[in-house]
This record gives structure tokens, sequence and C-alpha cells, in this order.
């Protein structure tokens, strides 16, 4: 298919997470405003860095070429449908949303698409949910351990994380101050960790704070994930992650609500992944702070019942191998997209 994948911004291109798994898809052909049969829009950027391109998207509503939009936008605000949500005269995606109430949308892919909207939306065209995709090309190849293998791993808990939520360094401090209760050795750097390993350290908490301008090279992510029980994936500035993709990988990913949000293959909590329980989710009596519960979770699974993390890891990253990047990209994408052009 000859398709052009923009995002109508003049200020920002493409996002290269979503370039990589449209780049997979068979078939594909890169077009221009002139010639695409099709139309990939790639909508993620902020209000505050969004410029209309008005030339390419005058070209495409001229030929009335078919869309099928790819929102990956971040955002605990209300359910919102470009092109099919009330905006703002302010807005400056308002011209954009008008020309799309024009043209024929086919499809509609959305990150942060919760149970909620799924079920009280009632949007004229096909509505999916779409994640992010892991390069496996970036990971190298990994075998399921054996349980021997995973309860012999030297790293309790895996946290590597940017400070978009306040659940995350919530959750970070409450490890620190309840590291002895676990008898834990914690590391805050990745040469912390690095020596640990060397020299052979046990029940390792590494909780290591990333953000944007020293991000850790997923090879290096991956490596350390081998040796981790459990690696975690909070919220960021929505409820979808880049790192449930990677956390998944090879080891048992913790993340919260999973059953709040549609999967594209989905995160079920005690199946697949772990759920860190919430305040007051666990019967107590008066109400504790999400990190408090969370944390209590933690030690009970890995200090009285690590036997039962087993079966969740394997089914974990079995699942997890729905999201490599390729694989993605062929058995999710291609079959919807193809649907909705037919």
């Amino acid at each position: 298919m000859k398709a052009l994948l923009a995002s109508f911004n003049s200020v920002h291109g493409c996002n290269p997470m979503v370039s990589r798994v449209i780049d997979a898809l068979p078939g594909y052909q890169r077009a221009t405003a002139d010639d695409c049969e099709v139309v990939f829009l790639s909508f993620i950027a902020p209000q505050g860095d969004f410029v209309l391109d008005t030339e390419s998207l005058k070209k495409i509503t001229d030929r009335n070429v078919p869309v099928i939009i790819f929102d990956h936008t971040e955002t605990f605000a209300d359910d919102f449908f470009l092109g099919f949500s009330e905006l703002p005269d302010i807005s400056p995606y308002k011209p954009l949303d008008q020309a799309l109430r024009l043209l024929p949308v086919k499809a509609y892919f959305k990150r942060e698409l919760t149970v909620e909207a799924n079920r009280t939306w009632s949007l004229p065209i096909p509505l999916y949910p779409i994640d992010w995709t892991l390069n496996v090309i970036q990971c190298g190849p990994v075998a399921v351990d054996t349980s021997e293998e995973y309860n012999a791993r030297p790293i309790d808990i895996f946290m590597s994380w940017g400070y978009s939520s306040e659940s995350r360094p919530k959750l970070m401090g409450e490890l620190l101050r309840r590291a002895g209760e676990f008898s834990a050795h914690f590391v805050l750097t990745e040469e912390d960790l690095d020596r640990a390993l060397v020299e052979k350290r046990e029940r390792i908490f590494a909780l290591l704070f990333t953000p944007h301008y020293r991000r850790i090279h997923i090879s290096k992510i991956i490596d350390w994930q081998s040796k981790a029980k459990i690696s975690v994936s909070m919220f960021g500035a929505g409820k979808k992650c880049f790192r449930h993709a990677e956390a998944s990988y090879n080891s048992l990913m913790a993340q919260q609500q999973p059953d709040a949000v549609q999967w594209s293959y989905p995160w079920i909590a005690g199946t697949n992944c772990i759920q860190l329980p919430e305040g007051n989710r666990l019967g107590q009596t008066a109400w504790e702070p999400e990190e408090t519960v969370a944390v209590n979770w933690l030690f009970n699974a890995l200090r009285c019942e690590q036997g039962k993390l087993f079966p969740v890891y394997v089914q974990c990253v079995q699942n997890n191998r729905h999201y490599l990047n390729s694989t993605y990209a062929i058995y999710y994408l291609l079959p919807r997209i193809l649907k909705a052009l037919s």
C-alpha cells in the first residue's frame, strides 16, 4: 500500500516509535501527499508544540484521501478523539479536527483507550487500542528461565523511571524506606548496580532515576531485567508507558490498573502481570497510601510466596511476544488496516 505517514505538524515530525511499527508493515511503501493511497495520521504532540502543516493537509483534502488515525497522545484528561470530539476554537488542533470531519476516516487506533471510553463512545468507524512496541533487534533473543533460574535471580525489583508521574518517586521512596525489612541491597545508579552484580549481591533493589536526558540504552535495560524477578512500569503522563513493552520482555511486569485500559493483547492481573494494589484494596481497616499497600504486596510476594511468581512470569513473557515490533505490525495492525480499507 502506498501510504503517507504524517503528523501534519510543521514543528515536529512523526515519533520514531510510531514510524518503526509502520515501517514493519508488509507491503508498506512510503508515499507523499501527492501520490499516497492512504494517510496514516500519527497524532502525538502536546498542544503547545502543534503548528498545522496546511499545505500537506490541503493536498490530502483536495484528493479526499482515506485516513487511519494512530492516536498515541498520553493524557489523564477526559477521553478525546480527534475528528470526533468537540474542540474549543482556540485549540491548535481545531483546523485539523475540522478537516478530518470532511475526509473519509476509516479507523481509529488509540493508545489511552480506557475501558469506559470503549464502552460509552460510539464512533462511526472501528475503534482499536494501540500500544508501544519493542524493537527486538536492539534487545537480542532471550529464553524463558526455568523456575530454578528465575527464583535465583539476584535482583528482586528493577525500576528505571523518569519523573512523569508522582506514583513513581512515591513507590521508590517507600521501597528505600523499607529496604531493611526486605534485607535488600539497594542501588541507585548504573555503576552501583553493575558492581553489585559483579560482587554477587542478592536481594537487590535496583531503583534507577533515569530522566530523558540520561536514558539508558535498551540493551542494558534488557540485560539487567534478565536478572530481575520483578520489573516495574508505573503510570507516566498517561496510563500506558513505553516501559510496558520493555518491562515484560524478560521479567515479570508490575504495573497499576491493567484493567482500566484496553490493550491490544490483554494484561491480566495475577495471570500474566502483577497489579500493584492501591490504598484500601487489601481489606485493611484503615486507609493506607497507595505506595504503602503496594510495598506490602511486594514483601509478601518476594519474601513469603515467591514460588507463586514463576508461572505468572512465564505468561508475562509469552504475552510480551505479541508486542515485538514486527510481530505486532504483521499480526495486529495489518489485518485491521486492510479490513478498514476494504
